[in-house]
């Protein structure tokens, strides 16, 4: 990405190489990205963008990009703001609470809900594939091999455990760090 700056202020930011003219009105072809160098371009006005780092979606809502100027530098930021942490009861732009068709309020869930919720489904899905034994020890009274009851134990405990820590989270940075830990 590339800027345009006069008077030491971004006027325009473009993704890649085009036309352009400078701010004495002379015009340029694209051409001048590939073949001048960084300093050729900053005398007309040009300056590469450092770019910012993408907000990690799992965590944070991106909002608009802004650009700056300073010593020779155009850096981009990128507004975020935090997802919701807790369930949120959504309410209309006059901050009443919208019902669904049975009258009980709508309720957005949180980060902690959804990790609680994925948690879940993880254990789930790690254990389907060996709930046809507990299915047989039920039905037929073949036990189970005790290395598949461990395995079952800790595939639920080690779900308990995590949805106990995510439930003491008390903000997005806690919860963004509880998240390294188990994903190592």
């Amino acid at each position: 990405m590339w800027a345009k700056v006069k008077a030491d202020q971004v006027i325009e930011v473009f993704s890649g190489a085009k036309a352009i003219t400078d701010s004495n009105g002379i015009q340029h072809p694209s051409s001048i990205f590939s073949n001048w160098t960084k300093e050729e371009l900053a005398n007309i006005g040009i300056y590469p963008v450092t770019m910012a780092t993408q907000p990690d979606t799992r965590f944070y809502k991106s909002g608009n990009a802004s650009y700056s100027y300073s010593n020779g530098v155009v850096t981009e930021t990128i507004n975020s703001t935090a997802h919701e942490i807790a369930d949120v009861t959504v309410t209309d732009e006059d901050g009443k609470v919208i019902n669904d068709i049975k009258g009980n309020p709508i309720i957005q869930n949180g980060l902690i809900t959804q990790y609680k919720m994925d948690i879940d489904n993880r254990a789930y899905n790690l254990l389907q594939p060996s709930d046809w034994m507990a299915v047989r020890q039920y039905e037929a009274g073949v036990s189970i091999a005790d290395d598949w009851k461990t395995y079952r134990a800790g595939v639920r405990t080690k779900a308990a455990e995590m949805k106990t820590a995510v439930s003491a989270v008390t903000s997005v940075g806690g919860l963004k760090d509880l998240h390294i830990v188990y994903d190592e």
